[in-house]
């Protein structure tokens, strides 16, 4: 495991027991203690590993099928909009914790399990496709494209799924509902 990696894990665990030392429990009729629990339990880092000519070339369509310059601080935005442009289904969406320099709530996408970051960028300013340097790690939880459409046509916007303060927190209320 990463130094990144173990930062992660380290954040989502301290907040666990932040809130438990802090006397907030699980609250009725929740499955999941917390955002942090639900994430360590239903997520999965990602590893940094190149994307293939193929890969990069349906990714590259994408972002250019999205019609728009994907911006910083939108991670939510950006990636909900790439994977909703994918008609065939090949680029997932994930959220949960990335290590840059700190760890912290975002949401990305996956293409065979591959990281599509078009939010945060790499040294050269690019798109973070594929690989990326040790300092990083990127652990989320995968979620379906119903959940999002959903999501939106509720709220009108597109916002962090697990994090849904607006709806109370749905997904801390069953297990792995949705999912893939």
């Amino acid at each position: 495991m990463t130094a990144a990696e173990k930062s992660v894990i380290h954040m989502l665990t301290s907040y666990g027991k932040l809130m438990k030392l802090n006397s907030i429990s699980k609250p009725k009729g929740y499955e999941y203690d917390s955002i942090y629990h639900f994430i360590l339990e239903n997520g999965t880092f990602i590893k940094s590993s190149s994307l293939t000519t193929a890969e990069r070339i349906y990714v590259n369509n994408a972002i250019e099928k999205m019609g728009f310059e994907p911006q910083y601080k939108q991670c939510y935005y950006n990636a909900q909009m790439i994977m909703l442009t994918d008609d065939k289904g090949e680029i997932q969406y994930s959220e949960g914790l990335a290590q840059s320099i700190i760890p912290v709530m975002h949401g990305f996408n996956t293409i065979n399990g591959k990281l599509i970051d078009l939010t945060w960028r790499d040294d050269e300013e690019q798109f973070i496709l594929g690989k990326f340097s040790r300092n990083r790690a990127y652990y989320g939880v995968k979620f379906n494209k119903k959940t999002i459409i959903d999501r939106m046509k509720k709220t009108g916007f597109a916002g962090s799924i697990i994090d849904n303060y607006q709806e109370k927190f749905p997904e801390l209320k069953t297990k792995n509902k949705n999912l893939p």
